[in-house]
């Protein structure tokens, strides 16, 4: 049984107390869809800004020859060239 089956059994009792239980439910319950909901569109914002910051700016910098630039505000934002390394577990000594 989850918890929506008990908020809906539980609405069907007629004591206050009880009542007030399955309302608490109900409300876990719909913070929790929010909570799920929130965490997709975080994920999603997350992934647009990766978009932004790794791939359309840097593209939009290079195509003007900048490799920085200075806003009206004060803010700075250069492109940096980055290298990446990892040894595989293949490769990896024994032990760690």
């Amino acid at each position: 049984m989850n918890l929506e089956d008990i908020a809906n059994e539980l609405s069907t009792v007629k004591d206050d107390d009880l009542g007030k239980v399955a309302n608490l439910v109900r409300h876990q319950l719909s913070l929790e869809l929010q909570v799920a909901q929130l965490e997709e569109q975080l994920k999603r914002t997350k992934r647009d800004l990766d978009e932004v910051s790794g791939q359309h700016l840097p593209e939009a910098l290079q195509e003007y020859g900048l490799s920085e630039l200075t806003m009206a505000d004060g803010s700075k934002i250069s492109v940096q060239t980055v290298f990446l390394a990892s040894i595989s577990k293949e490769r990896q000594p024994h032990g760690q």
